[in-house]
């Protein structure tokens, strides 16, 4: 079953297989409990993206608090290692760099949440990076095109 966007999830294809990426409640906290604190204080106080990378891709996959034991930290890293041009990382068919990937997270991130914050950071997210593109006369809209005007559902 393909990911339900607006309900935070992402299909990624890596380390040869596509994988959802789930960012609901728990996964977020365990995302930001890893990180120290919000994953975008991270980012903005010049946290690494790789370690932003890894650890959004390892909590992004565990479910309802079970952690798999095929999937762990050093194995998320080896399929960020091995993506190259013949292994590419893919979002809907398209090739993403680690920039991409992790633009792709945060919109994930940001529609996983319920309500008028969700709504709130997915606003914030393209508007901070049409600044930032305009700047370097990039495309800032996401490839996984979610609804911006009705995140997460409150359960």
């Amino acid at each position: 079953m393909p990911a339900n966007i607006d309900r935070g999830e992402l299909d990624i294809y890596i380390g040869s297989q596509t994988r959802t990426l789930r960012f609901r409640t728990e996964q977020t906290m365990l995302l930001e409990k890893a990180l120290g604190q919000d994953t975008l204080a991270f980012l903005g106080a010049g946290g690494s993206q790789i370690v932003f990378l890894v650890n959004a891709i390892f909590y992004g996959l565990q479910r309802r608090g079970q952690t798999s034991r095929k999937v762990t930290p050093t194995k998320v890293s080896d399929w960020l290692d091995n993506a190259d041009d013949d292994n590419p990382i893919t979002i809907d068919d398209e090739a993403v760099d680690r920039t991409q990937l992790q633009r792709e997270i945060l919109f994930a991130i940001a529609r996983g949440k319920p309500g008028a914050e969700g709504r709130e950071l997915v606003e914030t997210l393209q508007e901070s990076f049409m600044e930032q593109d305009q700047e370097v006369g990039a495309d800032p809209t996401p490839l996984s095109q979610g609804s911006t005007s009705s995140p997460a559902q409150t359960i």
